[in-house]
């Protein structure tokens, strides 16, 4: 009976003693496994944003305007599709604004991004920041050399006078949307050619 009964515990305890075994193992396996993950997960490498060129390709910024709300719009070619939704960060003396972005409706590579307004030659660090993870996408420095000016806000100005213009500086050259903050430039005109009456030849001349 004895022999029975330390038989049977012996039994319950080995099993016990497997099942912490089993349970051990299955822990260390699941630790190391997440340590190989980390080690071989890469961070996306930060894009280096900055002007867009005439014919833009890659993720940049085609133009710092201003809207009839005194705010500063920043608008961004953004090519990527799976990009994900982001904000921007500007950084300057003053301090850090964050500012909201939307895609056009009509052009979806055009980002319109709006904020507190910057200065003329005034130098920035802007990030663009994913929404979903706060992770970093891009970043670059720029100097605002430009301003452009929306079409109501300067038609508000001038006593309605439908025209736009860009204060200071570089003209941009790509003209996006009909939300694009665009320079209409100003036609040279070019006067008639005349030729006084002696020039022709004499009717009378054989």
């Amino acid at each position: 009976m004895f022999q029975s009964y330390f038989g049977s515990r012996k039994t319950i305890w080995f099993i016990l003693a497997g099942i912490v075994i089993l349970a051990l193992l299955a822990l260390a396996w699941r630790i190391v496994s997440l340590q190989k993950a980390a080690s071989e997960a890469v961070p996306e490498p930060v894009i280096k944003i900055g002007y867009c060129g005439a014919e833009p390709e890659e993720l940049c910024v085609l133009s710092f305007g201003r809207d009839v709300d005194e705010n500063m719009v920043v608008n961004i070619f953004s090519p990527d599709r799976k990009l994900p939704t982001f904000y921007l960060k500007i950084k300057r003396a003053a301090g850090e604004s964050v500012y909201e972005c939307e895609k056009d409706k009509e052009v979806q590579t055009n980002v319109f991004c709006y904020g507190d307004m910057v200065n003329l030659q005034e130098k920035m660090e802007v990030s663009l920041i994913a929404k979903a993870d706060e992770r970093l996408i891009a970043a670059g420095g720029f100097t605002l050399k430009a301003i452009l000016i929306s079409e109501s806000s300067f038609a508000e100005s001038s006593g309605g006078t439908s025209s736009l213009e860009a204060t200071v500086g570089e003209t941009p050259t790509f003209t996006g949307s009909s939300n694009t903050l665009d320079v209409t430039p100003t036609p040279t005109q070019t006067p008639d050619a005349s030729y006084p009456n002696s020039s022709y030849p004499n009717s009378s001349y054989p």
